[in-house]
Formats: C-alpha cells, structure tokens, sequence
C-alpha cells in the first residue's frame, strides 16, 4: 500500500513538471508572436513615411582599396526616380545622372557627351559605381524595403529585428533599435549583398544624417552625410529630364 502511495506521489509530481515545462514554450510564442505584430507595425508605417527626398550629401567611396569624395545633390522619388549630380574637390560637375522608370541619361562633361539608354544594373553601375538597381537605390536612401518585398514575403522575427524572405535563401534582415530600424541587410544563400546602416537621426524630421552603404560583391562600401533634407515634397517629372549644352554628342549604351 505505502509503495502504491509513492508511486502515485511521485507519478503526480512528474505530471506537475511536465505540465510547468509545456506552458514555458507557449508563453514564448505569444511573446514573440506579440513582438513580431508590433514590429511589422513598425515596418509598414516606415515603408510609407517617405515618399521622396531632395538633400546634399558628403560622399566617400571607396573600391577596392581606393578611396575618392563628391559632393552629391540628390533627387529621390518613389518607386524608381533618380537623379544625381556630382561635384568634385573643386566643386566642379562631373556627372549628372537622371533615371526615370525606363530611361537613363546620363551627362558628362569631361567628355561633352549625354549618353542614354536602359536603367541596366550595369548602367547604374557605370556611372555611380554601385552594382544596384535603380528600385533598391531609391528605397534605400527612403528607408524602405525594396519595391514588393514587403507584400511578397513571409515574416520572421530574429533576436534583432524582423526578417523578409521573398523565396527560399532570399531575404532582407531588418536591425531594429528603438522602434528605428538602423541596418538592413540583403541576403541570398547567407551570401551579403549589400548592407545599409542608417544612423545619428534628426530629432524634427527622423531622417538619418549619416548613411552607410556596403556591398561586399566589388568591395564598395559609400559613406554620406546628408545635409538641407527635404522630405515628401511634390517632385515634377522635370526634375527627371537632362538639359545639356547644345553641341553635346548623344550617345546610346547599348551602343557602346
């Protein structure tokens, strides 16, 4: 009798535990179920803040162990609206580059030649010397994901932050801070595309005064200090069409 006694006692005691240990795992979940809700919340009223962007901007690059700056007036507009113009120590142009949708032109005066064609990844890259597309350019510098992935993908939460994958082995890691996300990342296979850590953000508009752009591909990492942002303000297709001096030869990059 007191052996059947004790095997009950100890049979309880056992299922008690084992009850305790099943409930830690469903508390978590709703944690993080709550965690992951609150910043995809976070995320989305992000992914709409912006709409376009005019500043200047200090920049470094450097490549492949070389290093150079330019001053850079920036025009950004959502979803794939650029343009550039870049001044070197002197404060001379040396590149105006405008893309708009389907078309980029790009002016350079050095060789007195408006050269025109495709927004190509390759083109970008040419003449910014980043190996991005126009579309992750423009969402970068306006502090959202890239065009679609957002509606494309299945969300996770990491311990960091929140983590967009579009299809298996491609994803966008989020670092959130203080309700700020200050680093997103693009990854494919665990291989780093590119990087962006946003930083030092203004009390009034909330915009980061410094960014940093990595791309490990070509070995590129681009540094900017922007300076006069203007935020959200109307943008006319104008501002998207390049005006050079008569006389400037025309070429076209599929051409070259």
């Amino acid at each position: 009798m007191k052996v059947a006694r004790v095997r009950l006692l100890v049979t309880m005691i056992c299922l008690g535990l084992c009850a305790g240990c099943a409930q830690v795992p469903i508390q978590r979940t709703d944690k993080m179920q709550d965690n992951q809700v609150a910043l995809e919340r976070l995320v989305r009223q992000r992914q709409y803040q912006h709409k376009s962007l005019r500043a200047l901007a200090q920049v470094k690059m450097s490549k492949n162990g070389k290093s150079w700056s330019s001053t850079q007036a920036l025009v950004v507009d959502t979803p794939n609206r650029l343009r550039v113009e870049m001044l070197n120590f002197f404060n001379q142009l040396t590149i105006q580059l405008v893309v708009s949708g389907t078309q980029l032109s790009a002016y350079v005066p050095k060789d007195n030649t408006l050269y025109t064609g495709m927004p190509s990844i390759d083109n970008i890259q040419r003449f910014t010397g980043l190996q991005l597309s126009v579309t992750d350019l423009v969402a970068l510098l306006l502090e959202k994901l890239p065009l679609g992935v957002m509606e494309l993908s299945n969300v996770s939460v990491w311990d960091a932050g929140l983590i967009f994958t579009t299809s298996p082995g491609d994803e966008y890691w989020l670092t959130i801070v203080d309700n700020r996300v200050i680093a997103l990342e693009h990854r494919v296979s665990s291989y780093m595309v590119y990087r962006m850590l946003y930083a030092d953000f203004d009390s009034q508009n909330g915009y980061p005064r410094q960014l940093e752009l990595q791309v490990p591909l070509n070995d590129t990492v681009v540094k900017l200090n922007m300076a006069d942002v203007e935020l959200n303000s109307a943008i006319s297709a104008q501002q998207f069409v390049l005006a050079p001096p008569s006389g400037t030869i025309v070429k076209q990059l599929n051409e070259l």
